[in-house]
């Protein structure tokens, strides 16, 4: 892997458009690659096969379902760089965020993630994804502020947490 490849760590649910936008002109700047990666995680008490036995999802499993949904949004994002004339290659992570971006890490010149600005008892209960890269991770890292940024959960992400609800 090429040390003029930045990886480009996103949760398409929160602010990936904004990161991505930031992500792509400085991409361009350094004439370099990008690996665009999100990683999706299953709810608690849901397993990787469970399938869905009725509506648009029938017949997939939970983790099949989340995937093809984290890759359509990041096909989505792929635009961006694409505009910049920048090459990005996709990939979707299983497992927990900050696990799988730092092992991501290796052979980049530099990560770049977004964090949704939570304070006060959200931050202290759930931490900061972004944080927890920044702290640990063995490559230069940027972080990028998105003031309007939520957590929008696609459908299907609903439809996989209301598997976990029972």
């Amino acid at each position: 892997m090429s040390k003029n490849n930045l990886l480009v760590a996103v949760d398409p649910s929160g602010c990936a458009v904004d990161v991505v936008s930031q992500a792509a002109v400085l991409a361009r700047d350094l004439n370099a690659t990008v690996d665009l990666v999100t990683c999706v995680d299953l709810p608690s008490g849901v397993q990787a096969d469970t399938r869905f036995t009725e509506g648009p999802m029938a017949g997939k499993t939970a983790l099949e379902a989340l995937r093809e949904d984290a890759f359509t949004a990041l096909s989505g994002l792929k635009l961006t760089f694409d505009q910049y004339d920048v090459a990005v290659n996709l990939d979707v992570k299983v497992g927990e965020p900050v696990e799988q971006v730092l092992e991501a890490c290796d052979g980049h010149r530099m990560v770049i993630l977004g964090t949704h600005g939570r304070k006060g008892l959200k931050r202290m209960l759930f931490g900061s994804i972004a944080e927890q890269i920044l702290r640990q991770a063995a490559i230069p890292v940027m972080v990028i502020h998105a003031d309007n940024a939520g957590s929008y959960p696609s459908p299907v992400q609903e439809m996989v947490e209301d598997l976990a609800n029972g």
